[in-house]
């Protein structure tokens, strides 16, 4: 599989040659034709489906990724949030509630100074409270990390002080899906 897969990252130069990604896309299922439990075959099949905007077949490779990971916070709210691109909010909300304890876990868990990492986890935590439509918690959440932390853990304070509908609505436009 590994053949595979640095051949795919070649031929995309390194993911930089879009016009390669639906080959790529056939070598990836390919890949998992042959060995269909190898996690980086899916994580770059999931890759170009996202980026040939196939969403519906993304969502699909998520919940097999999550079943090879189930303790991936990110890959629960990545399908919550696929999801909610196209109005199911019902269908969302179980990948959230999944996603929320285990960002809670990762934020106990970090060591005190991994600044970045710890940025990018409390900035999803809040992604995912907003999703669930908690803004206000959100707010609490930063103001109180704010307090209590003298690195810049919240440069994306910014983003996380939009409404979901604001989230939902700036994704949209960017990956170009139409919604009433």
């Amino acid at each position: 599989m590994r053949e595979l897969n640095d051949s795919v990252i070649r031929m995309t130069a390194n993911y930089t040659r879009p016009a390669a990604y639906p080959a790529a896309l056939r070598l990836m299922n390919e890949a998992i034709r042959i060995d269909s439990n190898d996690f980086l075959s899916y994580r770059n099949k999931l890759f170009f489906q996202e980026s040939l905007k196939q969403f519906d077949s993304a969502i699909l490779t998520l919940d097999r990724l999550i079943r090879m990971r189930p303790d991936s916070a990110d890959l629960y709210f990545q399908a919550g949030f696929y999801h909610e691109l196209y109005g199911d909010s019902v269908r969302a909300k179980p990948y959230f509630l999944h996603a929320l304890p285990l960002y809670k876990s990762m934020m106990l868990d970090m060591a005190p100074r991994s600044s970045e990492g710890r940025s990018n986890t409390y900035a999803s935590f809040g992604e995912t409270l907003i999703m669930l439509g908690h803004e206000k918690e959100v707010r609490a959440f930063i103001k109180q990390q704010c307090k209590t932390r003298l690195d810049s853990i919240f440069m994306s304070a910014k983003e996380l002080s939009r409404s979901k509908e604001e989230t939902l609505a700036q994704a949209r436009a960017q990956l170009g899906i139409k919604f009433n």
